[in-house]
């Protein structure tokens, strides 16, 4: 990607906040590769390219958000990282640290989609109780944080700081399963 184009967004917008088709294909062209493989690591493979389309109708449509000099890149990666939570949370369920998006991968071996789930189901079994269900039910329920928070009688903080704390400690599980230490 032609980082020159995606940040500096003023020679696309030309300081206007009006949709022009011309500057909009140059931004989507600009960050389309980077959105299609941030969006494959978030959603099964098989709904990359809908969920594409629907973040460029959202470029298209909310441009007039976008500050000309502002960042193009983080721009459309917020819209492609809202979409993609979207999708999950449509679904009912959201993905554990792109486990979901391994599972859907059609290079994956039946195996090595086994072992991926079942590590990420040990870490996920790791962690205490009050944090397990805090994760389980953001990430697999569906469930906001304020809504986890009333659930469980707790502090929006606090549920907050065990989703954030757990979903660290299950990456650094994963890694070190990954890389075999």
């Amino acid at each position: 990607m032609d980082r020159a184009v995606a940040r500096g967004a003023d020679s696309l917008t030309g300081g206007s906040a009006s949709p022009d088709e011309e500057m909009l294909s140059q931004a989507l062209a600009a960050v389309r590769p980077a959105l299609r493989r941030y969006l494959r690591r978030r959603v099964p493979t098989s709904e990359v390219e809908d969920l594409l389309q629907v973040v460029s109708l959202e470029m298209w449509r909310s441009w007039f958000r976008f500050r000309p000099g502002g960042n193009l890149e983080a721009w459309a990666f917020g819209i492609a990282h809202h979409r993609s939570a979207d999708w999950w949370r449509n679904w009912g369920r959201q993905p554990a640290l792109g486990v979901a998006a391994d599972l859907t991968d059609p290079d994956l071996e039946p195996g090595e989609a086994v072992a991926v789930s079942v590590t990420a189901r040990a870490a996920l079994a790791a962690l205490p109780d009050g944090p397990r269900t805090a994760v389980t039910l953001a990430y697999f329920g569906g469930y906001t944080q304020p809504e986890i928070a009333s659930q469980m009688g707790l502090p929006l903080g606090t549920v907050k700081s065990w989703v954030t704390r757990s979903l660290r400690h299950m990456a650094a599980s994963l890694l070190d399963a990954d890389t075999g230490d």
